[in-house]
């Protein structure tokens, strides 16, 4: 590759796939991958078990980078090898796709919300993320309830978390992500005011800095368009937040200019029993149906 991973961030097409499976998610995207917690005693085990469904899904040919942006990873995939390469350098090297880390797990739960605990060693992270090349970071909260102060909390958390991430010279993902689990009225109530928290927020940054967001579908079709015309934004990427991946991509294509990370959608239909090509051919119907609909 000529250009930088930075550059092919902010600039580049494709989809942004989201496989940061930490301890908290990992035994559910093992049970809808067919692996069982009988299969496993330990949250090393299970770890383990989670990397190599990544690691498949990473190398398998149908995971190009014509079409696969960048990849979220949580911290500890980061020892993952594949053809004697650390993933990341794996996946700018023979695929051209970028690295983002996950930090500010776990989260804390309060009313109406959850909150990132205190991120221990997070400039140890950054500097972690920037020998490994990675072009940034995904930091995540979730909105239970249309609370103004809550959700401003929120977003306030989010830039913090935000300055120090630029300060190290990488690109913060922020997902304040909007539960759908509100019914349609209060989630829309909720990203009109999360919205605005975001707006204020970036009122406040240089005009140099550069940041991007990982956003639930809204409600309200375009509602995030004012973002997507602010130059401090590189991009805009929607989460499935429990939509099966026909449904989000649907709602995704009702958004002109919002692009995609899923996580258990970009998974769906993967089988830790298939053959390699039943597995590859599945993983490539995914890509090819999300990659429509972000374009």
């Amino acid at each position: 590759m000529t250009e930088s991973p930075r550059k092919r961030f902010i600039t580049g097409p494709g989809v942004v796939a989201a496989l940061d499976h930490n301890p908290d998610v990992a035994a559910g995207a093992l049970e809808r991958y067919g692996v069982g917690a009988d299969v496993y005693t330990t949250t090393d085990e299970m770890m383990c078990l989670v990397e190599a469904f990544q690691q498949r899904v990473v190398a398998s040919p149908a995971f190009d980078g014509d079409r696969v942006l960048g990849v979220i990873l949580y911290e500890r995939s980061l020892k993952i090898m594949i053809d004697s390469l650390p993933i990341t350098r794996f996946l700018w090297e023979c695929k051209g796709i970028v690295s983002l880390l996950a930090v500010g797990v776990p989260l804390r739960g309060e009313p109406g919300a959850e909150f990132m605990e205190p991120i221990a060693g997070l400039d140890e992270s950054l500097e972690l993320a920037k020998r490994h090349r990675m072009v940034g970071t995904k930091s995540r909260n979730v909105i239970h309830r249309a609370d103004t102060e809550v959700i401003r909390r929120i977003v306030n958390q989010q830039f913090e978390v935000a300055r120090r991430v630029m300060a190290h010279g990488l690109i913060p993902i922020m997902e304040p992500e909007a539960s759908l689990s509100m019914d349609d009225a209060e989630r829309a109530h909720a990203e009109q005011i999360l919205l605005q928290a975001i707006l204020e927020g970036l009122g406040a940054l240089g005009a140099d800095d550069r940041v991007a967001f990982k956003l639930t579908i809204p409600v309200q079709p375009g509602l995030y368009s004012a973002l997507l015309a602010d130059p401090r934004v590189v991009r805009v990427v929607a989460l499935s937040g429990g939509f099966n991946q026909q449904r989000a991509c649907e709602e995704l294509q009702k958004n002109p200019g919002m692009g995609s990370s899923f996580s258990r959608a970009f998974l769906e239909g993967l089988q830790a029993d298939m053959d390699d090509p039943t597995f590859n051919t599945t993983l490539d119907s995914s890509i090819a149906r999300i990659a429509t609909a972000s374009a």
